[in-house]
């Protein structure tokens, strides 16, 4: 289960990284969420404490709470990708990060005799580093934690600049295939095109086909890129043959060279079975001057495009494809283009914004409607998709922030989820929105008097839980797979302050949103004895905003290494914790908030905007 962002006050950009290492398998593994961390606790920081950008990655020792400095890396965008190439270890295994026009690599492994290399160097200056992207090898294996997912490879593809700026449309691409066990640790490195780079897999378990020697196996992968250099758009089985490859323009005729390339289409994955295709472009008259500029959107889903592929008695397979994707399901005006569109996705539905409108289209009956237009006076807004196919929108104004939701039925009248509040963040996970707000007016139907934060849990258009003085920490797998963190103060707030709040795992069933460890009778299951709340700790100080995204692996956490960020009415404060405590109720008698903070020796580096240096003694908190 893994949560949608839609908002996040006060970003701050740091990246948390689970990382560990083992050595990849031929045959597949069973990943197993009780396996032991083999890797050291990384962090990344892309500021000093100037503010300036300075990107560092640092290890940090969850027994002495000491930080030391591994790597500095380009503080820019797309700078550094954690990789995770091992399905048996939970978490990575290494980080390819840019230093100048260097590429390195980082390595994990508690054990490593070396923690740093160098890649690869370059004469161009270089735009961004990706992961290269397989099928696991347990990807059809539907016991595996990997089913219908994907792997990073031992490699990694590098960006370089093609032009007077970094584009999408214009660099170029290198492949860099790189193995430790070797003197020379890069094992071959070339030119590819972007098709190789930027796409995405459908997976079909279902498909039979007998291998080289015979043998019956089953499911297929299809990798689905376009070229933005040749403008083909291609299918081709993992490993295997191309099922299609054939033109999908973009590139516009007759446009000004002081005119802005029209982005590629960028492929987005809905599901394991299903992806979608926008297609930029832009019409010039004879004269150079701008006509239409739109954006069309396509898609396909396994079964189709196997339907397709089966169609030559009819007509040439490659020709029916085409001819499928080349419809367009939606044609929209964009004067605003972009590589990536604004977009939120689901198996079910997709939504997605141009010009300052609101679209929706569902994926079963084909049928695309616009849902919203911009107001006048709205400053900004930002929105997410349920599996019902109900759009969650939230409005910020100049002076108030509102929480609206529209219904997939379009006789419904949208729902005024708040009418007023200060701030609005939210989640949203299947049909669940879990929003904090800002002394709101009210949650639905219900009055809310605090000034402070309000945290809530609505289930469709349902009131599940409304909680006062409290907010929910929307880190990126903090501690478990669909588990986020509630901060809670037992003091009434009269401002953005929550006073001195627990921090615990939530649990919507729970009255006060904290989740209990219960223990049971054992002659008598259903009956319990005592219960614990899993609380990690204390913060003494006012909290307004909680930050950090948390890197875990596909299917586990590093469960030694878990961190948030905190600002308070002194300054910002960062925090690590041990996952593991929300676990185990015996690890959760022992609360281990640690403070990382400023003291007076050492060099100070930065947890986003906090001047940190190495934490002499573990601050334990027992509540």
């Amino acid at each position: 289960m893994s949560f949608s962002v839609l908002r996040s006050t006060h970003l701050i950009i740091c990246l948390v990284a689970f990382l560990t290492l083992n050595a990849c398998s031929e045959t597949p593994p069973v990943a197993s969420e009780e396996d032991e961390v083999q890797s050291i606790n990384v962090f990344f920081s892309t500021e000093n404490e100037s503010g300036q950008d300075v990107g560092k990655a640092f290890q940090f020792n969850p027994e002495s709470g000491r930080i030391n400095e591994l790597a500095t890396f380009n503080a820019e965008s797309n700078s550094i990708v954690v990789l995770d190439t091992d399905e048996d270890a939970p978490g990575y295994e290494f980080a390819a990060y840019v230093d100048g026009k260097m590429i390195k690599l980082l390595n994990y492994s508690k054990t490593a005799n070396r923690r740093s290399y160098d890649l690869k160097e370059f004469i161009d200056d270089v735009c961004g580093v990706f992961a290269a992207k397989r099928p696991a090898f347990s990807v059809f294996d539907s016991n595996s934690d990997y089913y219908l997912k994907t792997i990073d490879d031992t490699a990694v593809y590098v960006a370089l600049k093609n032009g007077a700026n970094c584009s999408f449309a214009t660099n170029r691409y290198q492949y860099i295939d790189f193995d430790l066990s070797r003197v020379n640790i890069v094992n071959q490195s070339f030119g590819v095109s972007s098709s190789e780079v930027f796409g995405a897999f459908l997976f079909d378990p279902n498909f039979r086909y007998n291998d080289d020697s015979g043998d019956s196996q089953t499911g297929r992968s299809i990798w689905v890129s376009h070229n933005a250099e040749t403008e083909a758009l291609s299918g081709r089985v993992w490993d295997g043959r191309t099922l299609f490859d054939f033109p999908f323009e973009y590139k516009s005729e007759n446009k000004p060279v002081i005119a802005e390339e029209t982005p590629p289409p960028y492929i987005i994955s809905a599901s394991s079975n299903r992806l979608v295709i926008f297609r930029n472009q832009k019409d010039y008259d004879n004269s150079q001057v701008l006509q239409t500029s739109y954006t069309t959107l396509h898609e396909i889903s396994v079964s189709t495009l196997n339907s397709l592929l089966n169609s030559d008695d009819i007509v040439a397979s490659e020709n029916a494809i085409q001819a499928y994707l080349s419809l367009a399901r939606s044609t929209f005006d964009n004067l605003k283009q972009s590589s990536e569109p604004n977009h939120a996705i689901n198996g079910s539905y997709i939504a997605y914004e141009a010009d300052d409108s609101l679209y929706r289209y569902s994926f079963s009956s084909g049928s695309n409607e616009k849902v919203y237009d911009k107001e006048i006076g709205l400053k900004d807004f930002d929105f997410a998709i349920l599996d019902s196919g109900d759009l969650i929108i939230s409005k910020e104004f100049s002076f108030l922030h509102s929480l609206h939701i529209y219904p997939i039925d379009t006789q419904t009248s949208p729902i005024v989820a708040i009418n007023n509040a200060r701030d609005i963040n939210l989640v949203t996970n299947k049909s669940r929105i879990l929003i904090n707000a800002l002394a709101p007016s009210n949650i639905l139907s219900e009055i809310v008097t605090s000034q402070s934060w309000t945290t809530a849990e609505i289930n469709a258009s349902r009131l599940v839980r409304k909680i006062e003085n409290a907010k929910l920490g929307f880190l990126n797998n903090p501690i478990g797979t669909g588990d986020i963190l509630i901060f809670v103060s037992d003091s009434d707030g009269a401002d953005e302050y929550l006073i001195n709040p627990y921090v615990a795992k939530y649990d919507g069933s729970q009255v006060d949103g904290i989740f209990n460890f219960e223990e049971l009778d054992e002659d008598d299951e259903d009956r319990v004895i005592s219960t614990t709340d899993a609380i990690l700790g204390q913060i003494k100080g006012d909290v307004s905003s909680v930050s950090n995204k948390i890197y875990g692996a596909n299917f586990s956490l590093n469960n030694d290494f878990g961190g948030f960020q905190v600002n308070t009415r002194l300054g910002t404060e960062g925090y690590f914790f041990e996952p593991k405590q929300t676990k185990d109720e015996e690890e959760n008698r022992i609360q281990t908030l640690s403070l990382v903070k400023a003291v007076t020796t050492g060099n100070p580096i930065t947890l986003n905007f906090a001047t940190v240096t190495e934490q002499k003694n573990k601050t334990s908190i027992n509540l």
